[in-house]
């Protein structure tokens, strides 16, 4: 597999995102500061409260263009009051008003956040561009009809994301393979082992057992590739997810990074060798 010599635009795309929703359970955000999600989604039902209240107040003075005819319709007062099935009538189709006054109240943002990727679809994504921005040895693979497996070792904390993301593509002539595996043994029959944060307390077994093999080691705890890790995520002050690289790491396994995805990375040195020697 040759090196790619540009680095694409899907790349610079993926690491401009924020994530939106559950972050990972086993570590704490890192790096936000000053934001209080609470306060902010406390702000918008305030507003929106008082758009609805005003509406009721001012139900002679609404103009909402969008409803037309239905506004006028639902808030045509009868000429008369029957009996209690009119008042039901009357109280239903407040009910109905009201409710399309707050769903058009709704900022564009929050519509928009509802569709954004969240963490776990955002690294999914750059496993796939890590892979095809290396230049991999020519023996990383069993055989030319070999898929090009990547792994999760440990508990998974993608849930379909990495399947969705990969399905149909390939890398070359290789198409790909998704394993998750329970015994760091069977880490050497892949090319990309992604540990989970329940694995990397022994982090010195799984480097020390992949020692010859060109295996890309990537993970998302604090420490993970100054420790021996390949690559590590890690979140800005702005959720969006970036990644170090540990050139020793790199050296060791073989492999050879584009020089603009090191342009994107913070590059770091194995603990014991921060020099890289």
């Amino acid at each position: 597999m040759r090196l790619d010599s540009q680095l694409s635009w899907e790349f610079r795309e993926c690491a401009s995102l924020r994530f939106v929703g559950q972050k990972s359970p086993e570590r704490p955000p890192r790096g936000i500061r000053g934001f209080d999600g609470n306060r902010e989604n406390d702000s918008g039902r305030a507003q929106c409260t008082r758009q609805v209240k005003l509406a009721i107040l001012r139900m002679d003075a609404i103009s909402v263009n969008s409803l037309g005819p239905i506004r006028r319709t639902l808030w045509m007062p009868p000429t008369s009051i029957s009996g209690p099935g009119d008042e039901r009538v009357r109280e239903r189709n407040l009910a109905v008003l009201l409710l399309a006054i707050i769903l058009f109240s709704l900022s564009p943002v929050t519509r928009a956040q509802a569709d954004a990727p969240g963490e776990y679809e955002l690294k999914a994504a750059f496993l796939f561009k890590f892979a095809k921005f290396i230049d991999w040895p020519k023996d990383s693979l069993a055989s030319a009809q070999s898929p090009f497996t990547i792994c999760v070792l440990g508990e998974d904390p993608f849930g379909r994301a990495l399947d969705a993301n990969l399905q149909g593509k390939m890398l070359g002539d290789q198409s790909f393979a998704i394993r998750r595996l329970k015994d760091k043994g069977e880490a050497r029959r892949c090319q990309v082992v992604f540990v989970s944060s329940l694995e990397t307390g022994h982090l010195a077994e799984i480097v020390e057992s992949l020692q010859g093999t060109s295996v890309l080691l990537v993970g998302d705890t604090t420490g993970f590739a100054s420790s021996g890790g390949t690559i590590e995520f890690t979140l800005d002050h702005e959720n969006r997810v970036r990644f170090t690289i540990n050139i020793d790491a790199a050296d060791r396994a073989g492999l050879k990074f584009s020089a603009k995805l090191l342009a994107l990375a913070k590059i770091v040195h194995d603990e014991r060798h921060p020099k890289g020697n």
